[in-house]
C-alpha cells in the first residue's frame, strides 16, 4: 500500500509541477497508513489485517486564483482521489485595512457628536483611542470533493470576496456647552 501510494503521489506531483502554476508551492501536510482489519464474529476476537489504507495530504498553494481549477484538474487527472479543504487568502489587504480603520473612526465621531449634541455640549478632544482591524483569514471551501475519475471536466472554482472590518472605542471629551 505503501508503495503504491508513493508510486501515485509521485505522479501527481509531477503533474502538478508540469502544470507551470505561478508561485506553486507544494508541502505534505499529512501521512499515514492504517490496517484495514476483516469483520470477524468469533468469540476469541482475533482480527486479521486484510488491506491498508494510505492517507496522503498534500497542500498546493498558487498565487493565481483562476488556475486553482486546474491545479485541481491535474490532481485528479494524474490519480488523486481526493480534495478538499479549499481556502483563499487575499495578498494585499493593507489599504482595505486602513480606509476600514478611517472609516470606523469617522463613524465613532459622528456618534458621539450625536450624544454630545444631545446633551446639550460640542463635542471635545479625542481622550483614549482604542482599536484596530483585523487581516482577513483564510476564506475555507469546507466542502469536501471525493474523485475517482480518470478525467473530468474543467473546474470551475470561484474565490469570492474577502471582508475587512476595524473597529474602534474612542472617548471623548465634552466641550463646551453649544449655545443656542
Amino acid at each position: 500500500a505503501a508503495s503504491l501510494n508513493a508510486d501515485a503521489m509521485a505522479g501527481v506531483l509531477a503533474a502538478i509541477r508540469e502544470g507551470d502554476f505561478e508561485g506553486l508551492e507544494l508541502e505534505t501536510f499529512g501521512y499515514s497508513l492504517r490496517p484495514e482489519y476483516e469483520s470477524t464474529n468469533d468469540r476469541r476476537g482475533t482480527r486479521r489485517i486484510v488491506a491498508y489504507t494510505v492517507l496522503n495530504n498534500v497542500g498546493a498553494t498558487i498565487h493565481d486564483v483562476d488556475a486553482v481549477g486546474r491545479v485541481i484538474d491535474a490532481a485528479i487527472t494524474a490519480g488523486a482521489n481526493r480534495v478538499g479543504g479549499i481556502s483563499f487568502f487575499a495578498s494585499d489587504t493593507e489599504e482595505a485595512r486602513r480606509e476600514a480603520l478611517a472609516e470606523a473612526v469617522r463613524s465613532a465621531r459622528a456618534e458621539a457628536e450625536v450624544i454630545a449634541a444631545s446633551l446639550g455640549h460640542r463635542l471635545g478632544p479625542a481622550l483614549e483611542v482604542r482599536g484596530g482591524a483585523q487581516r482577513p483569514g483564510p476564506r475555507v471551501m469546507t466542502e469536501g470533493v471525493k474523485m475517482a475519475s480518470a478525467r473530468v471536466a474543467d473546474t470551475p472554482i470561484e474565490a469570492g470576496d474577502q471582508t475587512v472590518t476595524a473597529s474602534v472605542s474612542i472617548r471623548f471629551a465634552l466641550g463646551q456647552e453649544s449655545g443656542g
